[in-house]
């Protein structure tokens, strides 16, 4: 059995450079938006993640990566003073 393929169909049309192309797999926004993550195990297009996505999803209550299940580790920062709005403010990053 062969499989016929439409030079004009959607799947065609993102061989190009948009396939090479990394997006966030939550919001589909680029690396010129923010800096994308690889938090997980996951690979190929779903690999990618703003952290800024990732937080409101850790903010659902979910730790984990909902595709590969890798809980998902994070580190706290402080911020110099000079730099904090109130006395204890902390910052949380990716590990």
């Amino acid at each position: 059995m062969n499989l016929q393929t439409d030079d004009n169909d959607e799947y065609n049309s993102l061989k190009g450079n948009d396939c090479k192309t990394s997006v966030c797999r939550i919001c589909y926004g680029s690396s010129e938006e923010e800096e994308l993550k690889t938090p997980c195990k996951c690979l190929g297009s779903v690999k990618h993640i703003h952290q800024s996505c990732l937080m409101n999803w850790l903010r659902t209550g979910n730790n984990h990566c909902e595709i590969c299940n890798t809980p998902y580790r994070f580190h706290r920062t402080t911020l110099p003073y000079n730099q904090r709005i109130s006395p204890n403010k902390t910052s949380w990053h990716l590990a």
